[in-house]
């Protein structure tokens, strides 16, 4: 039987071989490294009246897109990135001498390959444009935190804890609330639009939708939903 380790070590080995086969057959004669910010945070689907929604968390995105060079004013292209997804959690409260805060931050670190498509809405001009497409990606690490801090008319309860992710732990806060994620695997959709300065600058905006439910253990099916700000430079190369 294949173990849950090796299964996302040939996940992985899968991924990056699809790359190199990928960008290999485009005939690309353009790479575009990439650069950029993220703000992410996931859908909760608990209603509990009082309870904090999840909160946006920063992160970074870099990478390359590849591209054919053409003249077309519609292209279909493939990014391989790295790029960072989290939230956070931030609850609290006040009563007659009795006051809590709970923090909880989660950041997790995924290789990505959108495929896109975009369409210059000029094609003389070839400046502004928009793009959709989909998102397939595995996890390969991140990190979370947790801080629990009580005082109950001086009485001083705290809890703080953090480390590594590694997508097997189970993350319990003070009250027993399962913070675990368990899944690697990240599907989604990813719309936007973006400007070319000067025919090389690129700089675009996306929001990406995820379908992958982060775990299933949750019951606010969490799931992650990021807004995207990167800037490129086209580089043309030519492939012999």
């Amino acid at each position: 039987m294949v173990s849950k380790n090796q299964y996302f070590s040939k996940m992985k080995s899968a991924l990056l071989l699809s790359l190199l086969i990928l960008s290999s057959s485009l005939l690309g004669q353009v790479l575009m490294p990439k650069i950029g910010l993220t703000l992410s945070s996931v859908t909760d689907e608990e209603v509990v009246e009082g309870s904090s929604r999840p909160k946006t968390k920063p992160g970074i995105i870099l990478g390359l897109a590849v591209y054919s060079k053409s003249n077309k004013a519609f292209h279909i292209y493939p990014e391989f990135l790295f790029i960072q997804k989290g939230f956070r959690i931030d609850e609290g409260g006040n009563s007659f001498g009795y006051k809590v805060k709970e923090q909880f931050s989660f950041t997790i670190n995924y290789l990505a390959v959108p495929v896109l498509a975009k369409q210059y809405l000029n094609p003389k001009t070839r400046n502004l444009y928009i793009l959709g497409g989909f998102c397939a990606g595995v996890a390969v690490g991140g990190r979370y935190s947790y801080d629990y801090h009580e005082n109950n008319n001086g009485a001083i309860t705290e809890l703080t804890k953090g480390g590594k992710l590694d997508f097997s732990e189970e993350i319990l806060g003070y009250n027993g609330e399962d913070y675990s994620i368990y899944k690697k695997g990240d599907f989604g959709i990813q719309i936007g639009m973006g400007f070319s300065m000067f025919k090389k600058v690129n700089m675009d905006l996306r929001y990406e939708i995820g379908f992958s439910q982060l775990s299933k253990q949750d019951v606010s099916k969490p799931k992650n939903r990021v807004l995207q700000w990167t800037i490129g430079l086209p580089i043309p190369v030519t492939f012999n």
